[in-house]
């Protein structure tokens, strides 16, 4: 072969090469949340690994525990949410401690909070409960899908 039929080549290829790694898409491009899933995001603004509940598909569903549900980069969902997504009908009751106890706060139907840490939160008491402005970030540790107008005992 000759040596400028192996330049042409080789810079052919290294066109083709630029051209495919211009038009890949980012490595870490932000996940887009799909009709009828809850997305729990590792940071605020839907960025970051995220946690897809499907768990979470009618209501009565709960997830118990986020020390058992693990993000796609593999960490743990578990005091680690910064931003949510719920894409359905109903709402989800996120809960500060596991089996739907501790500190709660509503994401409506349809709602995406960009960040959690200035939102409305409910903590037991003994008349029922208070309300309070508040911080959840990193905190949720279990999860429940509702009716808007449910409430949990206790609250």
């Amino acid at each position: 072969m000759k040596k400028s039929s192996v330049i042409k080549a080789l810079t052919a290829f290294g066109v083709l090469a630029a051209g495919t790694t211009m038009f890949a898409p980012a490595a870490n491009a932000a996940y887009s949340c799909g009709a009828g899933q809850v997305c729990f995001f590792a940071n605020s603004d839907q960025t970051g690994s995220v946690f897809v509940a499907g768990a979470l598909k009618k209501n009565g569903d709960v997830v118990w525990n986020f020390g058992n549900e693990r993000f796609t980069n593999g960490a743990s969902a578990n005091d680690a949410v910064s931003s949510i997504v719920n894409n359905t009908g109903s709402a989800v009751f996120v809960f500060t401690d596991s089996n739907k106890s501790g500190t709660l706060f509503v994401v409506k139907p349809y709602e995406t909070v960009h960040g959690i840490t200035a939102v409305t939160v409910y903590q037991r008491s003994a008349g029922g409960h208070i309300t309070r402005i508040g911080s959840i970030n990193d905190m949720i540790s279990s999860a429940t899908l509702e009716p808007y107008n449910w409430w949990p005992a206790g609250f």
